[in-house]
């Protein structure tokens, strides 16, 4: 589990813990800020040399949250834990070398699907007369 010994590790702890109590109060206090709906996450990924120290760190975090594990790596998903408090979710999770994989080659297609940039004439009046150049829409 995480080494609560180490300075930085335990300052990381109470910096999370507290901006976390910020916020709560922050919304609390300020009614007019919307928030989201559904259920909003707090992930730990598990670290660890190997997929297996990292599943058994999602096992220990299951542990103290009390929670069963759920594998989905069968269907090419995550390995998890996840306590729900209301709307709020902390997960630990282990995503396997070969989902991240997969991810990373399914990513390197997206540049093929952005859409293009808008052009200043596609929200012009289409009932202005085109004057000029092709595509270059000005009031006649």
């Amino acid at each position: 589990m995480t080494d609560l010994t180490h300075p930085r590790r335990l300052m990381n702890r109470r910096n999370l813990i507290t901006g976390l109590r910020a916020l709560a109060d922050f919304l609390e206090d300020n009614p007019a800020v919307p928030i989201p709906r559904g259920t909003v996450t707090v992930s730990m990924f598990a670290r660890g040399d190997s997929q297996t120290c990292q599943r058994a760190a999602v096992d220990g975090v299951a542990a103290l949250l009390g929670v069963p594990v759920q594998d989905e790596t069968h269907d090419g998903g995550h390995y998890t834990a996840a306590k729900h408090f209301g709307p709020i979710a902390y997960q630990a999770i282990h995503i396997p070398t070969e989902r991240q994989h997969a991810h990373r080659a399914l990513m390197t297609y997206a540049p093929n699907f952005d859409p293009p940039a808008p052009n200043a004439t596609d929200n012009a009046d289409p009932s202005t007369p085109v004057t000029g150049s092709a595509g270059d829409r000005r009031a006649a």
